[in-house]
C-alpha cells in the first residue's frame, strides 16, 4: 500500500473504531426497534474536539511526524460526523510531505443509511475524492458510489456505520470486553470493505489536562486495544495495523496510538481542546 493510502486508512480509523453486533435479525422491524432502544440508552455527547499528532516511535528515513485532528459530532435530524486531519511527515533527507484530509458523513437515527464524502490532498493537490451512500435493509447491504466512479458494492449485512458502531461498543463495554467485529466507514478500496477487528477493552483512569474540558469526568474512560485484519482473509495471522485508544463513556476520544507496520512507525494523537454542545 502506498503511503497516502495508509494515511487515509489512519484517518478513517481515528474516530470510527467501533463494532457491530453479529446478532440474527428475523425481520427488519426488530432490528430497527433495537437501534431505537440503543439510541435511548447510550448517551453520545455532541462535541468538537481538537487533537495534536506526534511521532511516538521513530522509523528509518522518517525524522518526525506532526499534525492536528479536529472532530465534530452534531445531533440534528440524525448524526453528523466531521473530521479534518493535517499531517506533516519530515524525512531524513530534508524533504517534507503535507497531507490534509476531511471526512464528512451523515447517519440516520435508525442507522440504516450513511452518506459520506472523503477528500485527501498531498502538498495542496487533491489526490482522492470519495463520495457515496451506504444502505442496510432487510434484503441486503449496499454501498453506492458517486465519486470517483458510479458503481455499487455489496458489504456484510452486519456491518454498521460509525455512530452506531460507537454506541454499540460503549453499550457493551462492561458486559463484553472482547469483541470480534466488522464495519464500514466509507473507504473506496475494496481491500478495506469491511474490516475485521479483534478488540479488548478495560477501565482506565487517565490523568490529563484539557483546555475547556473541566466539566468532563475523565475517570469514566476505557482503554481499547485493537488488532485489524482484512475481513475475508481468515488465514492472515499478522494484523494490517494495531491501535491503542483511551475513550470516554460518552464517546469522546482522549488519546490514541496507531502503528503502521509497513513503515515501522507509531503515530499518537492527544486531546488538546474540547467544546461540548448542548
Amino acid at each position: 500500500m502506498t503511503l497516502y493510502k495508509n494515511i487515509k486508512f489512519f484517518m478513517l480509523l481515528f474516530y470510527a473504531l467501533c463494532f457491530t453486533v453479529h446478532a440474527q435479525h428475523s425481520v427488519q422491524k426488530a432490528k430497527n426497534d433495537e437501534n431505537v432502544r440503543q439510541e435511548k440508552q447510550c448517551h453520545l455527547k455532541p462535541h468538537k474536539a481538537e487533537y495534536t499528532i506526534s511521532l511516538l516511535e521513530q522509523t528509518e528515513n522518517i525524522r518526525n511526524v506532526k499534525g492536528t485532528v479536529t472532530i465534530r459530532i452534531l445531533d440534528s435530524f440524525g448524526w453528523t460526523l466531521e473530521y479534518h486531519v493535517k499531517l506533516q511527515i519530515f524525512y531524513d533527507d530534508g524533504t517534507q510531505d503535507n497531507y490534509e484530509s476531511t471526512l464528512a458523513s451523515f447517519e440516520t437515527y435508525d442507522h440504516q443509511s450513511y452518506r459520506f464524502t472523503l477528500k485527501t490532498a498531498l502538498n495542496s493537490e487533491d489526490i482522492s475524492i470519495t463520495r457515496g451512500k451506504a444502505v442496510i435493509d432487510e434484503d441486503n447491504a449496499t454501498v453506492i458510489y458517486k465519486t470517483p466512479s458510479n458503481n455499487s458494492v455489496d458489504i456484510d449485512e452486519n456491518s454498521l456505520f460509525p455512530i452506531h458502531l460507537m454506541k454499540t461498543l460503549l453499550k457493551n463495554a462492561q458486559e463484553k470486553p472482547t469483541t470480534n467485529t466488522c464495519n464500514f466507514f466509507g473507504y473506496y478500496n475494496t481491500e478495506f470493505m469491511p474490516l475485521r477487528m479483534n478488540t479488548v477493552m478495560c477501565a482506565k483512569e487517565p490523568s490529563i489536562n484539557v483546555k475547556g474540558g473541566t466539566d468532563i469526568d475523565f475517570k469514566k474512560s476505557y482503554q481499547m486495544t485493537v488488532a485489524i485484519y482484512p475481513m475475508h482473509d481468515t488465514e492472515v495471522m499478522d494484523p494490517i495495523s494495531t491501535l491503542s485508544k483511551v475513550i470516554q463513556a460518552n464517546g469522546i476520544t482522549v488519546s490514541e496510538s496507531l502503528f503502521f507496520p509497513e513503515f515501522g512507525f507509531t503515530i499518537k494523537t492527544q486531546l488538546s481542546k474540547l467544546e461540548l454542545y448542548k
